[in-house]
């Protein structure tokens, strides 16, 4: 309710106004009306602005908000004929005409009452903020290794003056002369501190325009003030932002312009802003000003401290400099240009010092080759990293000397040994607002552009868009002009393309699913093997060979078809033309009941996969061939399932699985095999939706818990920590289960192996700790709870017909020779993201079939009947069979009581030109895309406004409907208009919203009453030491410069061949049973290779770490046990972002573990003495290592490599 307030004495503010009323609102008498019983009743009072005079702090009235009206009632009678007595005026009170704004009235009834004397404060603290420091320089410097601070770029005084003046004239001309009494002629600079946002901001305000350097405290690693310069020295994390706008000084409509996001401040800057960022020098006007920025900055908890650098002018990015380092690195072979500028972008070495070894460099790439000189320089970026921690003796020189002489002594050519054929070493590019980063190479998933081309895969570039600090692009709409910023700098780059080290690169496509990482493939030209040149151009000619026109003439469309040629797919065999039968797809009721699965024949799946094994490294794939496969073949894409009624060679191609003729082609591409059962785990959207039908909250309170406690007694035992690693992927790399159940055969467990050298020490409880912490951590943010009998499966139809409406066939088998098991009963069936509460069905699965039915070849996925009104994947967020994974749940406590009528998921608009498509047209749509995709939002939306109406509210159905609109915006390039997306009607938002990084009890976040809040608040998070993480890290440090030091006379002293090492439990029971089997020898040589093979380890698993390391810091990174573990610590403001850097480090080690692993076993028969005896070798390495980085990871994969010989010898 709300209550209007009159005749409020104008010394009287909103402050003094609620701690009046707060007595009488929170005594004895209001008890009983509070909403949250327990709590005091919270209330708003808000007092006009006066507009009229201007001259007073408010108007005299106002209003008052309470939860309800009976609370508004009960205070008006007791108010009644008295009103409020201050400073000797009667405030009266009556009921507003007005109801109270929703917002408004959704915080106070959300949020508890907060006392306004903490807002009084906080007015206080803003006020200590308010004041601006006069600046005479601002300029951005590099730190130099003698410890000088070298400005490379200054705001130019003249010319920010001759454009200011310029401006001025213009209104001369007109005879408006009352401007000038506005400007002086010269540009000021002001530093000041913005409190809401957490900022520093230096501003020139020149004539009209206003440019400003925004620096977030989070991102300032110290600052240093020199007061006999007067200077200010802010070194920083990432780079600031640049804006420019209008001046607020001038036209109040003015003020509604947005300001623009600039890539640099002026054309000099532009050439420094990529490098020289990390150092942003001011210089005061006063000695008064700089006292000013310290007591203020003292004010905002960041501490300052007194250091005097000396400055100088050295232009180490000078156009001069630069000029010649591009000219070198043109000249340079590319993979070792490539490293080269890697060093120089991550501001390891400034440009002379790189161009000062380019004579080096050039003698290593003469004398050793491209490959060996790339590895010199990777293991020289490790040193420079660690340069700053290093003895005052080091230099870039010895860091170099050093990498060279480590890879002298290694075996170099491991890195491209053994790769699997189903990669390739992937080079990654990231633009930034104001700069480009470079790295790899890392092994990436080849499609079929790359494996057509497969010795030019080089000249091919994944190029990514992030903001500075590797996130997704934000900006606050109402302030800045994202899109205009979005279509300068990515725009730009699509069209334009972009140079690297004197090459030319073409935007040339992108994936799907990188797309919606703003990611995409660039190439540059080159010449094959048989002399033919190809370009971006040409390539995407050889991708289809007739191309609708509706198809054309939709960029979007025309991209996503281009796109299938770029997933990752892997290569198994060519058919014949005679194997591919087009055969019609199955519709009835203007539905497709077979959308995107076609048939295959056993004789063909097994071909297929057979071809797979041969050609892939990969471990954990079953001897059975699946039953499913999801396809790329020619211009077709979609699942194949085995139809055993088929004889022969067969692969059928319907019309929904043929998106463009392509000819000549008849290589099959597996983008999947579904050999196991997928693990199902609930999630918000779909909690959301079940407990909206009607499942009771304890269900999944009780399941979390459940979940919770299997997780914290994971690290009692290895049988309970192997199946917290199974369930939910952790270790997986290292293949850590299965390790655990061999471990434990030799009756090794963690209870019982104590001793420093044994199993339990303190890496594996470090790892352990990790799990726990990872598991928890996606339990309490993301609700990911495992659930018994339930699994996620790939969908097929069922071509024999046997299945009835609504019923189903699944059957489930685990791994070779498992027996099957067949879903039989009353099932949920769902597909994630759910947003709508149709989107969940029951359904009915059949058990075993009948016998001799077709459907009992099939497995590991789920059968859909062909019968009945409407497909039943349609029902479910409009799914097809095309590789979409369904969620089966036979847990019968997760059925709702009700189910609705599904949603009707209508054909979406697409975007039309009257031109066909180009490549420029495509560009658009990226840039389009990138500025308009609202999925997320969409999906966001609809659980915040469901929390507090639940889910059938109107805008709730609105927002399931724009969930299918943004869905298909990738393939027909109509965005979903941000106005009509439904907002809640509060800014306030539920605790289980919160980012793992906020603390709710500080923030506008209430405790919400679903399930998701109930969830979220019934699970603690464990702390993980920050302390301990960081002198793990040093103490990392310290063991690598031990290591590299060493001789390699030392170092086999130090692995004292046949002394007392191998002691510990795990060794003297591996000895004990590999002995019976084989001899176990003890050579130098097999020492020296295993060493060496270590240090190639320990090197390619530091590159990991430093890769994925969410920090933009060059000297963080992760630690071992988090590689080792598959995890990240690390809090992140977008968990989406780590999770994709676990995916990507998860791959990366995978890969570089199975390098390691096939060097164990050696050759491709492997003679199986030598095999053990290396194995061996391996173990005892890694014992001798000690805490080494990278020791412990080592000496896992040797015992994975023990456990593997043994299981050969055994057979």
């Amino acid at each position: 309710m709300e209550i209007f307030l009159h005749n409020i004495p104008y010394p009287v503010d909103q402050i003094r106004l609620t701690l009046e009323l707060e007595p009488v609102l929170h005594s004895p008498l209001f008890e009983g009306y509070s909403t949250s019983p327990g709590l005091p009743i919270n209330f708003k009072v808000y007092l006009f602005p006066d507009k009229r005079y201007r001259r007073h702090p408010h108007s005299g009235s106002g209003t008052l908000t309470v939860p309800s009206e009976k609370i508004g009632n009960a205070l008006l009678n007791y108010y009644s004929g008295r009103g409020i007595n201050m400073d000797g005026r009667r405030i009266s009170l009556k009921p507003s005409k007005h109801k109270p704004r929703s917002d408004t009235l959704g915080e106070i009834e959300l949020l508890p009452y907060r006392d306004p004397r903490a807002i009084r404060e906080k007015e206080s603290r803003l006020a200590d903020l308010s004041n601006k420091v006069e600046l005479q320089d601002v300029q951005f410097a590099w730190q130099c290794r003698d410890d000088k601070t070298s400005v490379e770029w200054q705001w130019n005084h003249e010319q920010a003056q001759a454009q200011a003046q310029a401006q001025f004239n213009l209104f001369d001309e007109f005879g408006i002369d009352e401007f000038d009494q506005l400007f002086d002629g010269s540009p000021e600079y002001t530093l000041l501190f913005k409190e809401e946002s957490r900022e520093i901001i230096v501003k020139r305000s020149a004539g009209f325009s206003e440019t400003t350097i925004a620096v977030r405290y989070s991102r300032v690693q110290a600052v240093e003030t020199d007061s006999n310069a007067k200077a200010i020295l802010l070194l920083l994390e990432s780079s600031p932002s640049f804006e420019k706008g209008i001046n607020p000084l001038f036209d109040l409509e003015t003020r509604k312009s947005k300001r623009q996001k600039l890539t640099h401040l002026d054309s000099d800057h532009a050439l420094v802003a990529p490098f020289a960022w990390s150092t942003l020098r001011l210089v005061c006007e006063s000695l008064t000003g700089l006292e000013e920025f310290k007591r203020m900055a003292g004010v905002a908890n960041i501490r300052v401290h007194d250091r005097r650098r000396p400055v100088v002018w050295r232009g180490l990015f000078s156009e001069k400099y630069q000029s010649q380092l591009q000219q070198w690195l043109g000249r340079t072979e590319w993979s070792v240009a490539f490293q080269c500028e890697a060093l120089y972008r991550d501001l390891l070495l400034d440009t002379v010092e790189l161009l000062e070894l380019g004579f080096s460099i050039d003698t290593l790439v003469r004398d050793n080759g491209p490959q060996y000189t790339v590895q010199v320089l990777r293991q020289f970026g490790l040193h420079l990293r660690d340069l700053w921690y290093l003895e005052e003796s080091s230099t870039v020189w010895s860091c170099f000397e050093q990498a060279r002489d480590e890879i002298a002594q290694s075996g170099a050519d491991i890195q491209t040994a053994n790769l699997d054929k189903s990669l390739f070493q992937c080079l990654h590019v990231t633009f930034t607002p104001t700069a480009m980063k470079l790295r790899g190479p890392f092994p990436d998933a080849s499609n079929r552009i790359l494996r057509q081309h497969p010795r030019n895969q080089d000249a091919f570039l994944r190029v990514s868009f992030t903001d500075e600090d590797g996130f997704h692009f934000r900006f606050d709409r109402r302030e800045v002009d994202g899109p205009e910023f979005i279509a300068r700098r990515v725009g730009t780059i699509l069209k334009e393309g972009f140079d690297l080290c004197g090459r030319h690169f073409e935007f040339l496509a992108y994936s799907q699913s990188a797309l919606k990482q703003y990611t995409v493939w660039f190439v540059t030209p080159f010449r094959n093997p048989q002399g033919r040149e190809f370009n971006a151009e040409s390539i995407r000619a050889t991708i289809g060979s007739s191309w609708p026109t509706a198809l054309l003439r939709c960029p979007a469309r025309y991209a996503a078809r281009l796109s299938q040629a770029f997933t990752a797919t892997e290569f198994s065999v060519v058919v014949e033309p005679d194997v591919i039968q087009r055969i019609p797809d199955i519709e009835r009721n203007e539905y497709c009941f077979s959308d995107g699965n076609g048939p295959v024949s056993q004789g063909l799946a097994d071909e297929i996969y057979s071809a797979l094994q041969r050609g892939s490294a990969r471990t954990g794939r079953g001897r059975r061939t699946p039953s499913v496969f999801q396809v790329r073949i020619q211009g077709a894409k979609g699942v194949l399932s085995v139809d055993p009624t088929l004889d022969g060679l067969v692969l059928g191609l319907r019309p929904s699985m043929v998106k463009f003729e392509s000819s000549n082609n008849y290589d099959v591409e597996i983008a999947r095999s579904f050999d196991k059962p997928g693990k199902f785990f609930l999630n918000r959207p779909l909690i959301m939706i079940l407990a909206g039908l009607g499942v009771d909250t304890n269900v999944f309170l009780e399941l979390q818990r459940d979940a919770v406690l299997k997780t914290q007694e994971a690290s009692r035992s290895l049988k309970t920590a192997t199946k917290l690693l199974e369930t939910h992927g952790l270790g997986a790399a290292f293949a850590l289960p299965s390790i655990f159940s061999n471990l434990r055969k030799l009756g090794i467990d963690l209870e019982q192996d104590v001793t420093p050298s044994g199993l339990r020490d303190a890496f594996l409880d470090r790892c352990l700790q990790f799990a726990v912490h990872h598991v928890l951590r996606e339990i309490k943010f993301r609700a990911r709870v495992p659930v018994p009998q339930s699994w996620k499966l790939v969908g097929v139809v069922d071509v024999s017909n046997t299945l009835r409406p609504n019923e189903i066939y699944a059957c489930i088998v685990k791994g070779d020779g498992a027996k099957p098991e067949h879903i039989e009963g009353r099932i949920l069936i769902s597909k994630s993201p759910t947003i709508h509460p149709g989107d969940v069905q029951i359904a009915h699965a059949i058990g075993a079939p009948p016998v001799g039915s077709p459907l009992g070849e099939l497995f590991n996925c789920v059968v859909f009947s062909q019968q009945g009104d409407r497909p039943l994947p349609n029902k479910l967020s409009g799914s097809d069979l095309d590789g979409d994974e369904y969620d089966l749940v036979l847990f019968p406590s997760l059925h709702p009581p009700r189910t609705v009528t599904p949603g009707g998921y209508l054909a979406a608009h697409r975007e039309k030109l009257d031109t066909d498509s180009t490549i420029d047209d495509v560009a658009d749509f990226v840039v389009n895309f990138i500025n308009n995709d609202m999925l997320g939002i969409v999906a966001t939306n609809f659980l915040l406004i469901a929390d507090r109406v639940g889910i059938f509210a109107d805008d709730c159905a609105k927002l399931a409907e724009l969930h299918s609109w943004a869905v298909d915006f990738p393939k027909n390039g109509v965005p979903v208009p941000i106005d009509l997306i439904p907002q809640p009607a509060t800014r306030v938002r539920p605790d289980w919203y919160a980012p793992e990084i906020i603390n709710t009890q500080n923030a506008d976040y209430y405790e919400s009453q679903s399930a998701l809040g109930k969830l979220f608040r019934d699970i603690k998070l464990p702390p993980v030491s920050a302390a301990s993480y960081e002198s793990r890290a040093q103490q990392r440090r310290s063991k690598r410069k031990e290591r590299r030091g060493l001789s390699l006379e030392d170092t086999l002293e130090r692995l004292s061949l046949g002394s007392n090492s191998l002691s510990d439990p795990i060794s003297v029971k591996l000895r004990r049973r590999l002995t019976p089997l084989v001899d176990l020898e003890d050579t130098e040589e097999l020492t020296e290779a295993m060493s060496a093979l270590f240090d190639h380890f320990a090197a390619e698993l530091e590159h990991i770490c430093f890769a994925h390391t969410l920090s933009r810091k060059a000297t963080v990174r992760l630690t071992e046990e988090e590689v080792f573990m598959g995890t990240i610590i690390a809090k992140s403001a977008q968990p989406r972002i780590r999770r994709d850097g676990i995916a990507g480090m998860r791959d990366e080690t995978s890969t570089l573990v199975r390098r390691m692993l096939k060097e164990l076993e050696g050759d491709e028969d492997p003679v199986i003495k030598d095999w053990v005896n290396r194995s061996w070798t391996a173990w005892r390495v890694s014992l001798m290592k000690k805490d080494t980085f990278g020791a412990k990871s080592f000496g896992w994969i040797a015992l994975r490599a023990i456990f593997e010989t043994i299981k050969h010898l055994d057979d």
